[in-house]
């Protein structure tokens, strides 16, 4: 998605980014993760590797092989700094990624219990996270029970796709492969590193005070020029761009203090470029949480559609196990989901009203104006009397789009 062919360029496009760290606490900026996804030998620990030689050497990178415990004490070692870690899928439960995300985004003092079975304050996760794996959160979560998945999640994790020619890059510098780059960066990264952290903490330092001043309103600045022309109308979005616009502020500021060659419009163009990235892939509710509920929806529907009998047999005694029921044919049909079983298959995995919202958003719901997300249908009568009953009503377009 950028176009790098050195470290000085990789400092150019990614440092606003891994400079917040030292503002996020300090100065309330907010917080994002990011992840990189894409296959093998693409370049993403090459990625890390540049990134991590901002502080030490970028010779080895942490991988997620371990408990949550143990990712969790070794997060706390990077206390205002960024920390770089690969192989998400080698974790004893890589799942409980999503509690780390929201641990560190909120900054929570997490309640541990003391050896005397007393209740110990832990300080917060004080760092800015850059991850690396090969499957996406959706991926690793799909069909997974008893996982949970919040849609806050979308609003605190953004995850880069590689998709260049050369996997992470569009450029290579003359007369060098993918791998033979990746190989110079390792080594490169493993013999010098250090210098420009070291310089960012004593800017930032010396020069609290004016950084202080114009915060906000930079912030605010930076988040009406990435947002501008773009369709975000929904608050995880705009939570999520919050974020990004801390990255500008931070990319300025390094610019000032003369450690990043940028200019503004190429600063914002590029977290820009990365954000328009972002809503492409997330066409229906602009955010990738609300696409798992579809797709997941979607998949529920095309994989039982025998469960969905038509409404006219509603009192019919054969149906056992049944997830609804169907008004039409096609793209017109309606599949009306017992709020019971709406709520086991779909919102047990992210939230039943979260569920009901993304579906509304994505134009894929019905609703009665007095029920809520859920959708009165008037059911065939037995005794002649008018029966009314809830569901959630998803249009059957869903399966189609």
């Amino acid at each position: 998605m950028i176009s790098l062919s050195n470290r000085a360029e990789l400092f150019k496009r990614a440092g606003p980014l891994l400079f917040t760290a030292l503002l996020n606490q300090a100065f309330a900026l907010p917080k994002l993760v990011l992840m990189f996804v894409g296959p093998s030998s693409q370049g993403k620990t090459t990625l890390l590797r540049v990134g991590q030689s901002l502080i030490n050497s970028g010779k080895n990178i942490e991988t997620f092989a371990g408990t949550t415990k143990g990712i969790e004490l070794k997060l706390r070692e990077h206390s205002d700094a960024p920390a770089f870690m690969d192989e998400l899928r080698q974790a004893d439960a890589p799942f409980d990624l999503i509690k780390l995300v929201f641990d560190i985004e909120n900054g929570a003092n997490r309640k541990v219990s003391s050896g005397a079975q007393k209740v110990v304050q832990r300080g917060a996760i004080r760092v800015t996270l850059v991850a690396a794996n090969e499957s996406t959160v959706a991926e690793m979560t799909s069909g997974a029970r008893g996982i949970k998945v919040n849609e806050g999640l979308a609003a605190r994790l953004l995850e880069v796709h590689i998709q260049a020619p050369h996997g992470t890059f569009h450029v290579l510098p003359d007369n060098m492969t993918a791998k033979q780059f990746a190989e110079h960066m390792k080594l490169a990264t493993s013999r010098v590193y250090g210098a420009v952290w070291d310089s960012w903490v004593h800017s930032v330092a010396k020069n609290a005070s004016y950084i202080r001043n114009g915060l906000d309103k930079n912030l605010a600045l930076f988040e009406k020029e990435l947002l501008e022309g773009l369709p975000v109308n929904n608050p995880v979005t705009a939570r999520l761009v919050q974020g990004m616009a801390a990255w500008c502020c931070a990319g300025m500021l390094a610019k000032k203090f003369n450690l990043l060659d940028i200019d503004r419009k190429t600063l914002v163009a590029s977290v820009r470029l990365v954000l328009e990235e972002h809503l492409k892939r997330n066409v229906h509710g602009s955010h990738s949480v609300a696409e798992q509920v579809v797709a997941t929806v979607r998949a529920c529907i095309d994989q039982n559609a025998s469960k969905f009998p038509p409404l006219a047999q509603f009192h019919s005694p054969d149906h056992s196990r049944i997830y609804g029921y169907r008004v039409g044919q096609g793209e017109d049909a309606e599949y009306l989901f017992l709020p019971s079983v709406f709520e086991q298959l779909v919102g047990q995995k992210f939230g039943t009203e979260a569920a009901a919202r993304a579906l509304l958003a994505a134009g894929f719901l019905k609703c009665t104006k007095v029920a809520g997300y859920q959708h009165q249908k008037r059911v065939p009568s037995m005794n002649g009397e008018s029966e009314r009953k809830r569901f959630y009503a998803v249009l059957g377009r869903i399966r189609f789009t």
